[in-house]
């Protein structure tokens, strides 16, 4: 949706845009703009990036997006065993027969 500019569901063309989305931190009791990844290792709360969201005025239909986010995700992913952020990717393998 937010590349196209077009809902999905109903191909309307009428958005709302919420930047950042605030969601609780369980933790502290407060609202928090940040993506809010807790490590069970370590027992520490990392922040990767905000999220925001894009609502179509006609359906209500909503898609959410990661802002800012990658290379700290992809940092945590190298350390997957204390944060709990996989990284998988799906692309066919070229050096194998089956694409």
């Amino acid at each position: 949706m937010r590349s196209s500019q077009q809902c999905p569901k109903c191909k309307g063309r009428k958005l709302y845009v919420i930047d950042p989305i605030r969601q609780p931190d369980p933790e502290n009791r407060r609202m928090v703009e940040t993506i809010a990844v807790h490590t069970a290792n370590i027992g520490v709360q990392l922040a990767a990036g905000s999220i925001e969201a894009w609502v179509c005025a006609g359906c209500g239909f909503m898609e959410t997006y990661a802002k800012n986010a990658v290379s700290t995700l992809w940092q945590m992913a190298q350390r997957s065993r204390e944060t709990g952020v996989r990284y998988i990717d799906g692309a066919p393998d070229p050096n194998t027969p089956y694409r």
